[in-house]
């Protein structure tokens, strides 16, 4: 069921998620903190990155974000949970970026849902699990949500270019 531009899921009652929706999708590759903004799963409105040395990652990944054009118009920040080794603190997240935080796992990790319609694990913060769900409803076109997807492609990208790697 569609109307206007949101998506209807869950059979009986509806739950609605702008197709549209600004979503930062985040991950990290040592040395590079790279972070997409997509518009729903189709459109990419801008990259961010940052080189990381030292320091927490999740401060950064505040920095980088707060520091862009694109942070006002931002809904959701995802994270791509198997390239944060030593995590992310999702309470520091939620209430530093005051936006809804969302990880996303390949594998299954403590304290995560399993969400089998994706064959993915998550954590949230600040969302409840049925507008996670539907948000992975707009922005998942084959095996992980396009933010994260293409964060990755262009994180191994610009590292092979730069011979971080």
């Amino acid at each position: 069921m569609l109307s206007l531009g949101c998506l209807s899921i869950f059979g009986g009652f509806s739950l609605k998620v702008k197709f549209e929706s600004r979503i930062a999708g985040f991950t990290y590759l040592d040395p590079l903190l790279l972070c997409v903004v997509f518009r729903g799963g189709l459109f990419l409105d801008g990259v961010l990155s940052m080189i990381v040395s030292d320091g927490d990652l999740s401060l950064r990944a505040v920095e980088l974000l707060k520091s862009s054009t694109h942070f006002q118009q931002v809904n959701y920040a995802m994270f791509d949970g198997s390239s944060w080794s030593g995590g992310l603190d999702l309470d520091f997240l939620y209430e530093s970026l005051g936006k809804p935080i969302i990880v996303v796992y390949e594998c299954e990790e403590s304290n995560s849902v399993f969400l089998s319609k994706f064959n993915l694990y998550v954590k949230f913060r600040g969302v409840s699990l049925s507008r996670v769900e539907a948000l992975l409803d707009i922005s998942t076109l084959n095996l992980l949500p396009e933010p994260l997807r293409v964060a990755r492609l262009l994180a191994l990208s610009l590292l092979d270019a730069l011979s971080f790697s």
